[in-house]
């Protein structure tokens, strides 16, 4: 079996190699910070990191996803550290389009940053 790893790529309007800064979560609201093609990528790995300037806190973890042949879509968020924050993620299929969304759970805004490997 032969697993070929690309660069890191954000969305469309991003640049290869390069991630998406700065995205910003107003409180209590959910955003989607990611996407792709679910014909295009069968798994990726999303490295991320948020933060709550207003509190001073920090969190940072990875999402690994596997999307089957169907489109069924299964991922586990790990290796998170940092302070604790109050949000959720969420990884789901949006009529082919895989969608990362970050929810925030509190009333300051959060700043998120996050880079996609892509498995081919």
């Amino acid at each position: 079996m032969a697993i070929v790893i690309t660069q890191p790529i954000t969305s469309t309007s991003g640049i290869v190699g390069t991630t998406k800064r700065n995205i910003v979560i107003p409180g209590n609201s959910s955003d989607i910070v990611d996407s792709f093609s679910s014909s295009k990528y069968k798994a990726v790995k999303w490295i991320y990191h948020i933060e709550d300037n207003t509190n001073n806190k920090s969190s940072t973890g990875e999402i690994l996803v596997s999307v089957t042949s169907t489109g069924d879509v299964t991922h586990n968020r790990y290796a998170v550290i940092g302070t604790s924050i109050p949000y959720l993620v969420n990884v789901n299929n949006n009529s082919g389009t895989i969608e990362l969304s970050i929810t925030n759970n509190q009333s300051d805004d959060l700043s998120i940053s996050v880079v996609r490997i892509n498995v081919v």
